[in-house]
């Protein structure tokens, strides 16, 4: 909750734990990342994870504010995540750099990447 700026790679990390070794990690649409980082998380950790769980079972190519759980469009409104650059945050491509220098296989894209016009 104190440190927004994790929330995003964290989720990333979910993202690729829970991604079935067949299937892609989804992109993610600008607004849709940015209401993630500006969520309050009550449930820590956790929480965060079982929402990229949820989100990788839908099996969706792009996660748009649309498609994130009620319990957060209900709270956050659409905005661009803090820091956000040529429709990148520089915390996705740091956590992208960290999966490939750790071995991570490309054959399911390195991380969820933050586009800021993503299309469904």
């Amino acid at each position: 909750r104190e440190r927004r700026e994790d929330i995003l790679p964290l989720f990333c990390f979910f993202a690729r734990r829970h991604t079935p070794f067949n299937q892609q990690l989804p992109s993610m649409d600008e607004l849709a990342a940015g209401m993630l980082e500006h969520y309050s998380w009550p449930g820590n950790a956790e929480e965060l994870e079982n929402t990229a769980k949820q989100l990788i079972q839908k099996n969706l190519s792009v996660i748009t504010p649309e498609s994130l759980p009620p319990r957060i469009s209900s709270e956050v409104q659409p905005q661009a995540p803090t820091g956000s650059t040529s429709g990148k945050t520089v915390r996705a491509r740091a956590l992208m750099a960290f999966l490939r220098s750790k071995g991570a296989s490309d054959e399911k894209g390195v991380a969820v990447s933050v586009s800021e016009k993503a299309q469904p």
